[in-house]
């Protein structure tokens, strides 16, 4: 009978770890023992575990943007294109090669031969078949249209005949077309480079007919995927447990196979127990934004971590930008005064240290575009308060209380911020709100400044560029600027890569000029991995937080030591 997994509730901690984790053990163990000779003693399965910081409510690439999510279904699935995990430039997947016309208009994929999705019962005898251009259709209709309506083309690639179907006019979009089993065209109505970062993104991975149509809503719960591992088990208090797809596609340059894993295990825990865990060696690395919070007695780990080696500290910077976002339905003179919007950018304290750079602008370091001579935003309390009184307003005398809405898990940064706007005579109103309540806070107009924050969907800077564009989905404040709006379109549909840079640096400079918003500060994550674990500085430290666990290898603790664990 196939394994139905169990929808993961919540990342409570691995209290019951013997009965997740035994199943588990056993199981590899097995596939192990098949692979082996049957003359030499079975080896230990070498499984990689991961701590899952954030619950995972679904497998479906649909609902894969978020990074955690996105990090498990990506072992799960493949697209079209990836990103090389180095240099973050887009390469081939399932598709082998592309190429486009000379207006930029028209994309053609030639799809690798003989890949496989894993075996299913939702495939005529359990067996996965070939993927086919056919399969990247039906993904691509079901991706794009999860936008319903015109309003949702905005967010999206400028497929030809996409209107047509996400207003229900046609069944089918019109753009995308299989001219062979083998390959596929895309044609758009404008020139869009974007389209490659969409094709790498969770929406763009490939999904069979077959196992969306057999298991209806619970899909999320099945993966029936290409890519280099297969779901085994999830279940709330043992998590994720991946093992290797043995019919996996793709080998190194080398011509091993890939992946190295024979296991992959996402696990759960509460946040004051990771120290614990990587110490007795059940999670593989401790991963943290907040300075401090992996306390120096790491430097003495349990006996697992001791027999593996020392463990590494790394410190990896982020392509995220946090900033404070003025509410423009807000009448606050503050939010309304330019003068006064530059007051505040010169009024709030950005915060130095290992794992926080200081914002000058939007883009952070290491994105295409990033500008480091950028006479940006300063903390600079003498100029805010020559500010304040020429706009009439010494000391914030006579505006009324800034309504600021913040992240309650960020409340320490909240807090000084609002600190230092006050020290300069300003009355604040602070609101903190858990995740449930944040946006519906925002949405109900309580906040004339509210956190927000981006890291980057692809490695491009259109992904932030357009938080400021007054079509966008994702301009939560609600932004407008003709002249914004014009330099962004026109930036939008530059190919030339030197064009491309020119723009957007042109875009951030008008958002500091305007003071569109108040850009606080980058966020670099402190990581510290077990030393058995080989491969990861150069797979899963690039700044857009995307982990390539194909190519990472782990030493397997001993044959003894699993059985023992498998005993107990």
């Amino acid at each position: 009978m196939a394994h139905r997994p169990t929808v993961r509730l919540s990342s409570r901690p691995v209290r019951a770890w013997k009965r997740g984790g035994c199943a588990g053990l056993l199981v590899l163990a097995a596939l192990c023992a098949c692979a082996a000779p049957h003359h030499a003693p079975p080896r230990a399965p070498a499984e990689l575990r991961v701590p899952l910081v954030r619950d995972v409510q679904s497998l479906d690439p649909l609902d894969g943007g978020e990074i955690v999510t996105f990090n498990v279904v990506r072992q799960l699935y493949e697209g079209l294109v990836d990103y090389d995990p180095r240099a973050l430039t887009v390469v081939p997947r399932l598709a082998r090669a592309w190429r486009v016309s000379d207006d930029g208009r028209r994309w053609s994929f030639d799809l690798q031969p003989g890949v496989r999705f894993v075996d299913d019962p939702c495939f005529a005898v359990g067996r996965g078949r070939e993927l086919t251009a056919a399969d990247v259709v039906f993904t691509l209709e079901r991706a794009l249209g999860r936008s319903r309506g015109a309003a949702g083309l905005a967010d999206l690639p400028p497929v030809a005949g996409l209107a047509a179907f996400l207003e229900g006019r046609s069944r089918h979009i019109a753009g995308i077309r299989a001219t062979t089993p083998l390959e596929l065209d895309i044609r758009l109505e404008r020139p869009d480079p974007s389209l490659l970062h969409f094709l790498a993104a969770a929406r763009g991975r490939v999904v069979p007919r077959e196992a969306v149509e057999a298991y209806g809503p619970d899909f999320r719960t099945h993966a029936v995927g290409t890519g280099p591992f297969r779901l085994v088990s999830w279940e709330p208090l043992s998590g994720i447990l991946l093992v290797r797809n043995r019919d996996y596609w793709r080998s190194d340059s080398a011509g091993a196979r890939l992946p190295y894993l024979d296991a992959l295990r996402f696990v759960p825990f509460w946040t004051e127990e990771r120290i614990r865990l990587f110490a007795e060696g059940r999670i593989d690395m401790v991963f943290s934004y907040v300075p401090g919070a992996i306390p120096a007695a790491t430097g003495e780990p349990g006996p697992e971590a001791r027999r593996a080696g020392s463990e590494r500290q790394f410190f990896v910077s982020r392509l995220n930008t946090v900033f404070l976002r003025f509410d423009r339905r807000s009448r606050h003179p503050a939010v309304q005064e330019r003068r006064l919007r530059r007051a505040l950018s010169c009024a709030v304290e950005r915060l130095p240290g290992t794992t926080h750079v200081a914002a000058r602008g939007l883009l952070p370091p290491g994105l295409p575009g990033h500008d480091p001579d950028l006479d940006g935003q300063r903390t600079d309390p003498a100029a805010a308060l020559g500010l304040l009184a020429a706009a009439g307003h010494p000391r914030g005398r006579g505006l009324p209380p800034l309504r600021i809405v913040w992240r309650e898990w960020d409340a320490g940064i909240g807090e000084r911020i609002a600190g230092g706007l006050r020290d300069l005579g300003l009355r604040v109103s602070m609101r903190q709100c858990d995740d449930r309540s944040y946006w519906a806070a925002i949405d109900s107009g309580a906040a004339d400044l509210f956190r927000d924050g981006w890291m980057a969907d692809y490695p491009d800077p259109q992904t932030f560029l357009e938080l400021f564009y007054s079509a966008s989905p994702t301009n939560r404040g609600s932004y407008r600027s003709p002249e914004y709006d014009r330099l962004f379109l026109e930036f939008r549909a530059a190919r030339a890569a030197a064009r491309r840079l020119e723009l957007a640096r042109r875009l951030e400079r008008l958002l500091v000029e305007d003071a569109a918003a108040l850009f606080l500060h980058h966020e670099r994550e402190r990581q510290f991995v077990a030393g058995r674990v080989e491969g990861w500085e150069h797979n899963c430290m690039n700044p857009l937080n995307v982990c390539f666990y194909e190519y990472v290898r782990v030493r397997p603790a001993a044959a003894s030591a699993t059985r023992a664990a498998t005993a107990t």
